[in-house]
């Protein structure tokens, strides 16, 4: 068991952590210690007796217990820290981390769920994809419609490029009338899709709520149980999908060229200048506000500019957004070549893996809307521990 590294998580214990991408932006990304004092409703719970019972469900929180795949005593954490985990993008989504320091030379303080990042837990995740529909959840909604909208756009890539790729799988209509058609409606999936992100933004819960519940465990020598807690954020709301009335307005650039995909639009844009100005255009500019928030939910959850959160699952959701804002882009930006088959081609490869990706990205964000406390662990101080 090595002590060197002692000092360094002491630091950890005795300050406030915060991070962010640029130093002249406020931080995205804040570590705080756990209060050693119970907070007052568990004071007045234990002060009536019934401080050491386990709660049921809390309303919203059915079928996602902690997001531990399915804890049992034996895989509770015995911590010698706790951290609360503050993200900007994790208070959007109604999620709350801790970061967990394991136990050394027997200075458990806490009792925690196991890190949810483990295949165990990451499979227990995965069915509950299949299981669990919170339809109050706006972020879970935001994923799901994202989901099905690149779904569409994937079924559409392979009317538009597959008869280009093999011109004996083509059949009439299938470019124009099939490929303008689920254009048009992937296109209005998203743009159904960006108003309720921007439900999402402007409805986050500003209030500091931590999510998780202390109580003594007595039985554990005083011990501190940390376990998911219900909060104020909107997500557990089933009145009304947002909890407040605001209704901001959609995105609606990049619809546009879905909406002018329809054949019997389409159709009547004879002209290069119209097809440049009515369709291309708008892909190029919705594709890059694509680009510009992947680019952004990157960067608000990493530490540093230069520092990729390969960590963090909005990373990840970010990343592959970008990369299919990158391709969607190219589609327009060579359509305004349309006259060369080779940029058509191009155009239409990019338009197949830019909704992959962003497919990719989707089913990576229902997976995170899900998860509601995960639990990291410092893997630093659990090998030393094990050492």
């Amino acid at each position: 068991m090595a002590s060197a590294s002692r000092p360094q998580h002491q630091r950890k214990k005795e300050q406030e952590l915060a991070f962010g991408p640029f130093g002249f932006l406020n931080p995205t990304i804040r570590r705080y210690p756990l209060s050693w004092k119970l907070p007052v409703r568990e004071q007045e719970r234990q002060s009536d007796g019934d401080g050491g019972e386990e709660e049921g469900p809390k309303d919203g929180e059915e079928g996602q217990g902690s997001g531990n795949g399915g804890q049992t005593k034996k895989d509770v954490i015995r911590a010698e820290e706790v951290q609360r985990e503050y993200r900007t993008r994790d208070n959007r989504k109604g999620r709350h981390a801790i970061f967990v320091i394991p136990e050394i030379a027997a200075n458990a303080k806490y009792l925690t769920p196991p890190a949810t990042n483990t295949l165990r837990a990451t499979i227990h995740g995965i069915l509950r994809m299949f299981t669990w529909a919170p339809y109050w959840d706006v972020s879970y909604l935001v994923a799901v419609v994202f989901t099905f909208g690149s779904m569409v756009w994937c079924i559409n890539a392979f009317f538009v490029w597959l008869p280009l790729q093999d011109p004996g799988t083509e059949f009439e209509g299938e470019i124009t009338t099939a490929g303008g058609i689920t254009a048009f409606i992937g296109a209005t999936i998203f743009e159904f899709g960006s108003v309720l992100l921007m439900l999402e933004a402007v409805n986050e819960n500003t209030a500091d709520c931590f999510g998780w519940a202390l109580e003594e465990v007595l039985e554990e020598n005083g011990l501190i149980r940390v376990k998911p807690d219900g909060c104020t954020h909107h997500h557990k709301n089933r009145k009304n999908l947002i909890g407040k009335g605001q209704a901001p307005e959609g995105a609606t650039i990049f619809w546009i060229s879905g909406f002018t995909a329809l054949p019997p639009i389409f159709d009547r844009l004879t002209s290069t200048a119209a097809q440049n100005g009515a369709y291309w255009l708008p892909q190029v500019i919705g594709g890059t506000g694509f680009i510009i928030s992947g680019t952004l939910f990157m960067l608000e959850t990493q530490e540093k500019w230069y520092l990729p959160a390969t960590g963090v699952l909005g990373w990840h959701i970010g990343a592959w957004n970008l990369i299919g804002g990158i391709g969607f882009t190219l589609c327009g930006a060579l359509g305004f070549a349309s006259s060369n088959s080779g940029c058509v081609y191009q155009g239409s490869l990019a338009t197949f893996w830019g909704s992959w990706c962003f497919l990719i990205g989707s089913v990576i964000q229902w997976y995170e809307s899900l998860d509601k406390h995960p639990v990291h662990v410092d893997d630093e101080v659990e090998s030393e521990s094990t050492s």
